[in-house]
């Protein structure tokens, strides 16, 4: 078997998806989970912390670089892939930006957003918290399959043209 450049670029940009997918898995299953266990205020004050740091992260920077990388890649991939790689590339690049961008933009940031601006110790602040745990863990689900399932599809392409 034979992997050109654009095998590699592709293999590499699933990998990459499929760590997105890892780190969104770690907060559906156990960030939120503790955050949730917590009292109200100190919850919310780590999920505040949390939101305000990830700005700073190679994780953001890997997580949005790759709706532009995907983009391109689907481009290249229309004009030199053929069947069932093209359309692997292009669907794993659908997939990733319905499915982890277009919820992260619609979904999460708004109620990050949301709690962003709320005093933890509040009433408010502590009933929107219980909502807040169900609906953004729920989108935070969608991003987790959306992403490994456009990392496989992407790192099946090469092997479908094989």
């Amino acid at each position: 078997m034979n992997f050109d450049h654009l095998d590699i670029v592709l293999t590499g940009t699933g990998l990459t998806a499929a760590l997105v997918a890892g780190v969104f898995l770690t907060f559906s299953e156990l960030v939120m989970d503790a955050l949730g266990r917590l009292d109200e205020p100190s919850g919310i004050k780590g999920m505040q912390r949390i939101n305000r740091r990830v700005f700073r992260t190679i994780f953001l920077f890997s997580a949005l670089g790759l709706v532009p990388v995907m983009g391109g890649l689907s481009f290249i991939s229309w004009n030199q892939l053929e069947g069932s790689s093209r359309m692997l590339v292009i669907a794993g690049s659908l997939t990733y930006l319905i499915g982890m961008f277009g919820v992260t933009m619609f979904g999460n940031v708004p109620m990050n957003e949301k709690l962003a601006q709320m005093v933890p110790e509040a009433l408010e602040a502590c009933e929107y918290w219980h909502h807040y745990l169900k609906v953004w863990t729920r989108w935070n689900h969608l991003r987790t399959a959306s992403s490994f399932i456009a990392g496989g599809l992407y790192m099946l392409a090469p092997l479908a043209g094989a």
